[in-house]
């Protein structure tokens, strides 16, 4: 129940905290410290994973590899979670609304050096 909800609960979190902030019943200056809490916070934990993953298993051809993807994760709070959130709770709006939606044709190309790197 929890992942199932989660997406409608942050949700309605960002729409109390905007909401609050225009008719004024949320302080500006907490909202603006917990919000750069939360967005540290979040990317610190996805660029230790980046780290921790490349620690363990080398998967990454080169230190500029690395530094990319740990930059990435580092501003993921910013636009990948926001969008993560709205399209969960997309899903959930066209389950309960009984939409049918599709994933459309994929065809699968294969990864370059994952061969390689198997071996």
């Amino acid at each position: 129940m929890v992942e199932l909800l989660s997406a409608v609960v942050e949700l309605t979190g960002y729409i109390i905290i905007i909401l609050g902030i225009i008719l004024s019943f949320v302080s500006i200056e907490i909202t603006m410290v917990m919000g750069v809490v939360t967005i540290f916070y979040g990317s610190l934990l996805s660029a230790l994973a980046v780290l921790l993953e490349e620690w363990t298993y080398h998967k990454y051809p080169d230190v500029k590899s690395i530094l990319k993807l740990y930059l990435w994760a580092l501003t993921e709070s910013f636009w990948y979670r926001p969008l993560l959130v709205w399209w969960r709770f997309e899903g959930l709006w066209m389950f309960l609304t009984r939409r049918k939606s599709s994933w459309g044709d994929m065809n699968r190309k294969g990864v370059a050096g994952v061969e390689r790197q198997q071996s």
